[in-house]
């Protein structure tokens, strides 16, 4: 028996694949130019293994403010003066904010190398976007077109999500990756310094992100 093929579905599953491929491609690349990874002669066959078999452990809430208004222009002024503030200092209809955080238990062996033997990461996610209830008589054609609207502004959104669900897989890897070092503070420092600029890649994604979308609006996260 055959199946029909959803092309839609396995274009997802191809570009969330490509991207994963990218972030291990980034991290490595880092790893390699700071040095971080070790020669197969370097890792003791021994070592035992990053005990952190689901990557991290998402936090996501989504928070949301009241609009009002009866039109689209009353709506329009409603967002702009209710939407929260970014980091930038101006208001946006949606927003997201997100941090990763980790820790790491590290033990020496009996040639004094220090290697990581377990890890925990967390992801925090904080989305804001508008809510409104609409009066009884408002036209049935603008509450179509909120909704369209809606969808829009919670897919750009979801963007923004999935670019910091990179971040702590992309940290994940770092830390099952690393190869030994000839003392824990070494290591401690290393990972530090690499996991600070994992997380700025990260952010600048999203900042590439907002301005290449224009904050949504070429991905239809326009009103009215």
């Amino acid at each position: 028996m055959q199946f029909p093929i959803n092309r839609a579905a396995l274009s997802v599953v191809r570009r969330a694949r490509a991207k994963l491929a990218n972030t291990l491609c980034f991290v490595t690349y880092v790893m390699l130019v700071l040095g971080l990874v070790a020669s197969a002669e370097a890792t003791p066959v021994d070592a035992p293994p990053t005990e952190n078999p689901d990557g991290y452990v998402l936090n996501e809430h989504v928070n949301y403010y009241l609009v009002t208004g009866d039109d689209g222009s009353a709506l329009r002024r409603s967002l702009d003066s209710q939407g929260p503030i970014g980091v930038d200092g101006k208001r946006y209809d949606g927003y997201t904010r997100w941090d990763v955080h980790w820790d790491y238990v590290t033990e020496s062996d009996a040639s004094s190398t220090c290697a990581v033997v377990s890890s925990n990461i967390v992801l925090n996610v904080e989305i804001t976007l508008p809510q409104w209830q609409p009066a009884i008589d408002v036209p049935d054609s603008l509450q179509r077109r909120w909704l369209v609207y809606l969808k829009a502004l919670r897919g750009h959104e979801d963007g923004h999500l999935e670019n910091a669900e990179m971040a702590a897989m992309a940290i994940d890897h770092l830390l099952q990756t690393i190869g030994p070092q000839s003392d824990c503070q070494i290591l401690d420092e290393k990972l530090q310094t690499l996991g600070q600029q994992i997380l700025q890649h990260f952010r600048d994604n999203d900042v590439e992100y907002d301005q290449r979308t224009e904050h949504g609006r070429t991905q239809g996260a326009v009103f009215p």
